[in-house]
């Protein structure tokens, strides 16, 4: 996929009150920022602004905005991405995500495809109870999710907006739960800043009591491999553990795995029967073959896993991209 981002601040210049002027610089760029789309034809852009009431406006420009082959850029140190979710066939089953991504060539604080394909799969999946039930069972009034390599929280926060409508769906109603968030320090503020925006959403879509707190903390994999967490990554048992777009850099594969391992270790030490297995939600774009020495680490590390969905990604102009979902499990 391609997504719009934008490169710095938006400039806003109102010396005169008749025709203010806005400048923006953009690209047309993939999730990892490692080419630019090339279309065969330029492409129209079409920009807009919300005004004070919330109401779109097309802003109108001196010259045709267009995107077009060979181009790097079109003419608050953030943005906002607004994603729109379904979580069943009801006007009311609509589900609006706002998350804050950096601008400009940040990695750790941008949206990233399979993060974006994956949310919209477990949302899609509470339309029936059989298939939520496969990719997120609920058999408790409590659940706790935790995150790894989070970024800007596209994948925790999709699941803390749609727990309550998962266990509703399967017949259960949650008293608690908890999703956590954990990336480098590097991630921390915007992910801290998407969890506020998701937390007003939350309390106005609570309607059993239940409450899902969302809480971010810091995990070096190169620390967690040793066992060596928080806090809050120490306080309880995970349900599930869920990452996505992680595996790009095969450098770090060994301590994502050792730090994988080192949860169900600590998940063993809970006497309840559920945490003698671990289960984790992985997602990836494959980029290149040598991640494949995921799978091997994994086997090494005796999990064992299989291809929850394969969901093929146009790409305009090149061959199309895939996103595997993936199932991990660990035993005693």
């Amino acid at each position: 996929m391609h997504y719009i981002r934008l490169l710095r601040p938006a400039k806003f210049d109102a010396s005169d009150r008749r025709r203010p002027i806005i400048s923006l610089l953009l690209v047309v760029t993939t999730d990892l920022g490692d080419s630019f789309l090339y279309p065969d034809e330029p492409i129209e852009l079409v920009i807009a602004a919300d005004d004070a009431a919330g109401q779109s406006v097309i802003l109108k420009t001196d010259h045709p905005s267009r995107w077009a082959a060979g181009m790097r850029g079109v003419c608050s140190p953030i943005s906002v991405r607004a994603l729109q979710l379904n979580t069943g066939s009801q006007p009311d089953d609509e589900l609006n995500l706002d998350l804050e991504e950096d601008i400009g060539e940040s990695i750790a604080r941008h949206i990233w495809d399979a993060g974006i394909v994956t949310a919209s799969f477990l949302a899609d999946s509470c339309h029936s109870s059989e298939s939520i039930r496969k990719v997120l069972p609920i058999e408790r009034d409590t659940f706790s999710i935790l995150e790894l390599g989070s970024g800007v929280g596209i994948l925790g926060i999709t699941l803390a907006r749609i727990l309550e409508r998962a266990a509703l769906v399967q017949g259960r109603t949650l008293r608690e739960a908890t999703v956590l968030l954990t990336d480098l320090p590097e991630a921390e503020e915007r992910a801290r800043s998407n969890i506020s925006i998701a937390e007003k959403a939350l309390s106005l879509m609570r309607t059993s009591g239940a409450a899902v707190t969302l809480r971010y903390e810091d995990l070096d994999w190169d620390e967690g491999k040793h066992g060596r967490f928080g806090p809050l990554t120490s306080a309880r048992p995970w349900d599930l553990v869920v990452l996505s777009d992680c595996t790009y850099n095969v450098d770090s594969l060994p301590a994502l795995v050792g730090t994988l391992s080192a949860l169900h270790a600590a998940n063993l030490k809970y006497p309840d029967v559920h945490s003698a297995r671990t289960s984790v939600i992985l997602a990836t774009k494959p980029r290149h073959s040598s991640e494949q020495a995921l799978f091997e680490l994994l086997k090494t590390n005796e999990w064992k896993y299989s291809v929850l969905k394969s969901i093929r990604l146009p790409k305009l102009g090149e061959e199309d991209e895939q996103v595997d979902i993936y199932l991990l499990e660990k035993g005693k």
